[in-house]
């Protein structure tokens, strides 16, 4: 039996009990009770003949009609007294315990007995406890009593635990409709789109047979996967082995139905995409930062490109002198500018709430520092580099700190090779961290860029590492800059705008192929059709598509995106014949000063 402190205790608004406690009194006592209810087990549980039709109208006929004796007795053979108490309780009380024990068995009995809001109460406990184990019971169950509460909940956690989930049996004996659902979801989480072909894969060959019946829908799951999200050596290789899908007459032409629209993207004109191309992911929301055009404030705005709309979230106050990070939903403020030199103070703005809340403040005072999100596991921490600790940029810092959100804590990490304000910081998804350019103590912008791998709490949290040991040093950029910008997409990491030796704004982007078996430092290389003719660029990536917030001293700006010239020929790795798009400008901003994404 479930412990009482894994039940959930649902209640009634008003709850019963605290607008007439006596009610329960009486049945507790067992005084003029009328009516006795037979349950598994020879429980017998004695109740009021009149508080029982009054609170569960359903049973009145049963009761007051049929039953004509003195004390009359139900007969619940099927429902255990796991199920039959706490429903007793809720009737006295409008309080309901369910736990894991009794959940299923109270859906059942209070959906025969017309009880929805006992029905809605238990099957929301149930669909906010589903894990691998419970899944396939909890789904079987929610086609039984055709609940689509609980069928959609099912539905939300396979598409949150697809990679699991298609491994499992449960997936396999999944019926065409849903497995069709799920693949054609937007919100389906899943890492790659070569994944949703192995599920497809596992489904028609379940037990690593083609099934003669399934095949037949092949053709229809396969336009589901975002063959535009999928590597062409993956695409040319299926036409080269062996698979179900070389086994269907009408896979094979779906294949080269999909290889003609990128080979050949001039005969598109006249033809309907043969697969799903609408983005999967999460919901991202694009978040400005800059001067309004009506105060001249320093604002935080949540951007739509779609309808080139913005919202004012928060106005910045002192604040718009900090590295800022987001960080799922929210969005930190560190180490905001004071006038009596660098601040270690940190903040949290909640977008949800618009609430700002003070945080653990830096070790160490600090301006002009790097900082970007990581995700390490489980957890996204925020990671802060260099800057100086003193006004006017004149003492150069090497300290790098690392905050936990979920602790509220930071930690010193091992300090930079080389000490440095006014660099770039990027992440990869893996953990990898690269520390780009910036001006060193001399006072001279430079090059080089610093590189570090977070794979898990204790690179933070135990014995601390030596700079030798925990930094190394990579490729440097071909030129030196300082104040830019730098984000990842699509396996490389981009750097734009900032300012070089002589002060004036770079126009020029860099793309960094971080280090890997053949180039163990890494390669930088200048995109020859991406020059960004404004003097500050700021980069985000939304929706797995890269855009350059730009603005310049005349108070304009423009929203650039970088496209290929060629869809067809896109490359995930080569991006010379890519180019930047104007997408018009921020109407709500003059200057824009960062860019990033909220999730």
């Amino acid at each position: 039996m479930a412990d009482q402190e894994e039940a959930h205790l649902f209640e009634d608004e008003p709850a019963l009990i605290q607008c007439l406690p006596e009610l329960n009194d009486l049945r507790m006592a067992g005084e003029l009770t009328d009516l006795a209810i037979e349950v598994q087990g020879n429980v017998t549980l004695h109740v009021h003949r009149v508080i029982l039709v009054s609170r569960i109208a359903s049973l009145r006929y049963s009761v007051c009609g049929a039953l004509k004796k003195n004390k009359a007795v139900l007969q619940w053979p099927k429902v255990s007294s796991e199920v039959a108490r706490p429903l007793m309780d809720y009737v006295y009380t409008g309080q309901l315990a369910v736990n894991e024990d009794n959940a299923a068995g109270l859906v059942i009995l209070s959906k025969q007995l017309l009880l929805p809001k006992v029905e809605e109460w238990a099957l929301s406990f149930m669909a906010d406890r589903l894990n691998s184990e419970n899944l396939a019971n909890n789904w079987n169950l929610a086609q039984l009593l055709k609940s689509d509460q609980l069928r959609n909940a099912c539905l939300q956690h396979i598409k949150t635990t697809f990679e699991a989930t298609i491994v499992s049996d449960f997936f396999t004996h999944l019926p065409l409709d849903t497995v069709l659902s799920v693949l054609r979801a937007d919100d389906l989480e899943v890492d790659s789109e070569e994944r949703v072909f192995e599920a497809i894969r596992l489904w028609v060959s379940p037990r690593g047979e083609v099934d003669e019946t399934r095949i037949v829908h092949a053709k229809a799951l396969m336009r589901e996967v975002r063959w535009n999200r999928i590597n062409p050596d993956f695409r040319y290789k299926l036409l080269e082995n062996e698979g179900f899908w070389n086994k269907d007459v009408e896979c094979l032409r779906l294949l080269g139905g999909i290889s003609g629209w990128f080979e050949c993207p001039s005969s598109r004109a006249d033809r309907k995409c043969p697969f799903n191309e609408n983005y999967r992911g999460p919901l991202e929301k694009i978040c400005l930062i800059g001067t309004s055009t009506t105060d001249k404030k320093s604002v935080l705005i949540r951007y739509d490109t779609e309808t080139s709309t913005s919202e004012q979230l928060t106005v910045l106050d002192n604040r718009s002198c900090a590295a800022f990070v987001a960080i799922a939903d929210c969005i930190f403020a560190i180490g905001t500018y004071a006038q009596n030199g660098s601040c270690s103070k940190v903040e949290k703005f909640d977008t949800k709430e618009l609430q700002w809340s003070e945080r653990a403040p830096l070790s160490s005072v600090r301006q002009y520092h790097a900082a970007i999100g990581v995700s390490v596991g489980q957890e996204c921490v925020v990671c802060v580099f260099g800057g100086c600790s003193s006004n006017y940029g004149s003492s150069y810092s090497n300290i790098c700190e690392l905050y936990s959100p979920q602790e509220n804590r930071w930690y010193v990490l091992p300090s930079l090779k080389e000490s440095r304000q006014n660099a770039a910081a990027v992440a990869l998804p893996d953990g990898q961290v690269f520390v780009i350019g910036g001006r060193n103590v001399s006072g001279y912008l430079v090059s080089s860029v610093e590189a570090c791998h977070l794979r898990e709490p204790a690179d933070w949290q135990g014995q601390r590492k030596t700079p030798g040991d925990f930094w190394r040093s990579v490729a440097s950029m071909n030129n030196p800059r300082g104040n830019h910008t730098a984000i990842a997409f699509r396996g490389s990491i981009f750097v734009a705008g900032g300012t070089n030796t002589n002060g004036t704004s770079v126009e020029t982007v860099e793309v960094f192929s971080p280090p890997d078996n053949q180039q163990q430092m890494g390669q930088w290389t200048k995109l020859t059709n991406g020059t960004l003719k404004w003097p500050n660029a700021h980069l985000a990536v939304w929706q797995d598509r890269l855009f350059a917030f730009c603005s310049n001293a005349n108070r304009q700006n423009s929203i650039r995106e970088f496209v290929p010239r060629n869809p067809s020929a896109a490359s995930r790795k080569k991006f010379d014949l890519w180019t930047w798009t104007d997408r018009g400008p921020v109407n709500d901003l003059r200057l824009i000063t960062h860019a990033f994404i909220l999730r």
